[in-house]
């Protein structure tokens, strides 16, 4: 309303657009904390794990194209398969995906027998001292960051049953530079 105002000085209609922008983020984050806090419920069914793939490549696809990065998707799953629920775990691999989008230039989602999902970058890298903590709620490095996002990704791969890690020297840099996070689902 205060920047609606007629009558309004450019202050106040900055003023306004702060706390507007101000009133989104934290509306953000409230979501995500409310999001961590719920539990974590499943529907899940034995399907392969490159039907997790076809379902988020698109929508990685179109971010990586809107931040400027190469995205490439390589499947040699071999038709291993998992109890999955392929929406949360979904939701899960896109959040790293996300992450690696706005860290890299190259980002490479792939699948391999075991049956295993890595999401690969030529980043930077997780430094050897935030590795241990990066799954931890509101852990960040980011300006903006919440530290929700890494902790809500374990938390739904841990809910399959399964297991994520940071692959140190595993990027798709020169020499191993930058991250590689794999998610190691039960072939049971």
């Amino acid at each position: 309303m205060l920047a609606e105002d007629a009558g309004a000085s450019d202050d106040t209609r900055i003023a306004a657009g702060f706390i507007d922008a101000e009133i989104d983020r934290l509306d953000g984050f409230i979501g995500a904390l409310l999001d961590y806090a719920r539990p974590c419920t499943l529907d899940a069914t034995r399907m392969p794990v490159s039907a997790v793939l076809a379902e988020i490549q698109p929508l990685a696809q179109a971010d990586a194209a809107r931040r400027g990065v190469a995205f490439e998707t390589v499947d040699r799953s071999d038709g291993a398969q998992s109890t999955i629920d392929p929406t949360p775990l979904g939701q899960a691999i896109f959040s790293l995906l996300v992450n690696a989008s706005e860290a890299a230039q190259r980002v490479m989602l792939r699948a391999g027998p075991g049956p295993v999902i890595e999401v690969v970058d030529d980043g930077p890298g997780v430094p050897e001292g935030d590795a241990a903590g990066i799954f931890e709620p509101f852990f960040t490095t980011k300006a903006q960051g919440t530290g929700l996002g890494l902790a809500m990704a374990a938390r739904i791969v841990e809910a399959h049953g399964a297991a994520i890690e940071v692959v140190q020297g595993a990027g798709l840099g020169p020499d191993g530079r930058g991250a590689c996070f794999r998610v190691r689902l039960s072939a049971a």
